[in-house]
């Protein structure tokens, strides 16, 4: 009893430390509401979606199952609650976005916590939220919309998991650190890439503990490393357990699609050595419209304070934050390194946008100099206006995409409305090539949906059937229900010298209907061949 009353008596002193926390960083709030508004605010007004969102829309039931299937049980979850009969679009993004702020503050407040426990007015801390919130692999996550609310209160569930855990550290009470356990198999079981985040968290409480709470830590710094690092691993194994026991009950297996992914032993070890090389370096350099200098930055500068920490002070701290900091710079990079070089922009949120901005943060709280602190921050504002500037073109012309795919069906359907001799539902609607061509993107996004119209996507697939299957799924969400093709389907018509001898579309012949087989073929460009 006493044990229990001790642990009230310490979460009513963390809801009032919250409470203190919330009042006095408005400037905090409101920061983070403004860069949400200004990078994703066109967002708020317009229902559109991106690549496999129409399957969600089309096949509901069948596509949660698919996620059965990728053992993300929390998500599904999560998904019959809030929608039981069929996937609001509208709603999804609402909560979205709702969610993503509370992370933001949640996660601001976390980092506080383990720096102090008074509670303050400390503008520097949305050095932490900047870098996700103008990150393009968020918009990228995001603009997924079929998963994005269930991703980010995954991400708001490792960040409790982590509060949990410095309860315990401070109050010694085992019952903070079981209570973390149920938090972390829900993070995992909404987004596996998430335990990476949660990864680079414990290694940021470590640092900030080591740094300015080391009376914590001082004397028993093992033992606790020892303990954490075990919950964890119990929270892994527990997902796995239940995971595994889930399918043998229900008699299915776990999908292919995330292991087979990994290309070790698949692939010569040359190629695959080139592609971790590759991935890694265009993270670290900003070699791409998903990335910066901000790591680079982020790591040069740590690397200095900490080397003259060392030349200052020649103590035991600093050196064991070198190691902290170490690990907590390889964290974002060891799913690149199971999956070869090959793992989706999407992956690496929030875990190596959380990296950057702690080291910022760590770089402005450790020197004493204004000005040191001035060009800290400069360069993190610079920084993030240029991934801002590219995430906020992307996303609009993520929109202008949607517009123009809905305006080339509303033209496809308008001119076969004077030539079907039956509703569409007795149609089977067959793209040939691609319509990039008819975009109106002015940005090349690298990633996997930004930007990728539906009558392009996959495209060059194997088989080529998938993009007239998302044409035909997408065509059902604006009210023209067309079949969806067979493999069988393209193999029989796709490759046709009849085909090849077709206009493009929108010229005259670019549209063939075979009305003995119900068959629509949309020549949208020259053929290119599957790669």
């Amino acid at each position: 009893m006493e044990s229990i009353r001790s642990v009230n008596r310490y979460m009513k002193t963390e809801f009032k430390l919250l409470g203190s926390f919330l009042s006095k960083n408005t400037f905090l709030i409101g920061a983070i509401i403004l860069t949400i508004v200004t990078i994703h605010g066109v967002k708020f007004f317009t229902p559109s979606y991106s690549i496999d969102t129409e399957l969600m829309m089309t096949g509901y039931d069948s596509f949660l199952h698919s996620w059965v299937l990728l053992e993300r049980y929390a998500l599904v979850f999560v998904k019959q609650i809030l929608f039981p009969e069929m996937f609001n679009l509208e709603l999804a993004s609402i909560l979205t976005y709702i969610a993503l702020a509370l992370f933001c503050i949640t996660l601001s407040y976390f980092v506080i916590r383990i720096q102090t426990n008074k509670m303050g007015r400390k503008r520097s801390l949305f050095l932490i939220p900047l870098f996700l919130l103008v990150s393009t692999n968020l918009a990228e996550q995001l603009y997924f919309v079929l998963q994005s609310f269930e991703v980010v209160l995954g991400m708001i569930a490792t960040v409790v998991a982590l509060l949990l855990t410095l309860y315990y550290v401070e109050s010694r009470k085992l019952v903070f650190l079981a209570l973390s356990i149920p938090f972390v198999i829900f993070s995992i079981m909404s987004y596996q890439s998430l335990v990476l985040f949660y990864a680079a968290g414990l290694i940021i409480m470590m640092i900030s503990l080591t740094t300015w709470r080391y009376e914590l830590v001082k004397k028993t710094q093992v033992r606790l490393i020892a303990l954490i690092v075990a919950t964890a691993a119990l929270s892994v194994v527990s997902y796995w357990l239940i995971s595994k026991g889930y399918m043998a009950a229900k008699g299915i297996s776990a999908s292919g699609y995330l292991s087979g992914q990994i290309p070790w032993g698949k692939l010569p070890l040359s190629e695959v050595l080139h592609n971790t090389y590759h991935s890694i370096k265009t993270v670290v350099l900003g070699q791409s419209n998903y990335y910066n200098k901000s790591f680079l930055f982020g790591l040069l500068g740590v690397a200095l304070v900490i080397a003259y920490q060392i030349l200052k002070r020649k103590g035991s701290r600093t050196h064991i934050n070198g190691l902290y900091f170490i690990l907590l710079f390889i964290v974002p990079f060891l799913l690149t390194v199971v999956l070869g070089g090959v793992e989706v922009a999407r992956a690496r949120m929030p875990a190596l946008q959380l990296v950057i901005g702690f080291s910022f943060y760590f770089m402005y709280c450790s020197v004493k100099k204004p000005l040191f602190k001035r060009v800290i921050v400069s360069v993190a504002i610079i920084l993030s206006v240029m991934q801002g500037v590219i995430t906020s073109n992307l996303i609009y012309s993520e929109q202008q995409r949607y517009y123009s795919d809905v305006h080339t069906a509303t033209r496809i359907v308008t001119q076969l409305d004077g030539i079907l001799d039956e509703p569409y539902s007795s149609y089977t609607l067959l793209i040939a090539g691609n319509n990039y061509h008819l975009g109106l993107t002015n940005y090349d996004s690298g990633g996997e949906m930004l930007g990728r119209s539906f009558f392009e996507f996959d495209q060059t697939s194997p088989g080529r059937w998938a993009t007239s299957y998302r044409v035909a799924n997408f065509m059902q969400t604006l009210g023209y229900n067309f079949k969806a093709p067979s493999q069988k389907d393209v193999d029989k018509y796709i490759s046709t010298e009849q085909v090849r001898a077709m206009a493009v579309w929108p010229q005259r012949g670019g549209m063939h209907v075979d009305e003995d087989n119900k068959i629509i073929i949309v020549k949208m460009s020259e053929w290119l061949e599957a790669k």
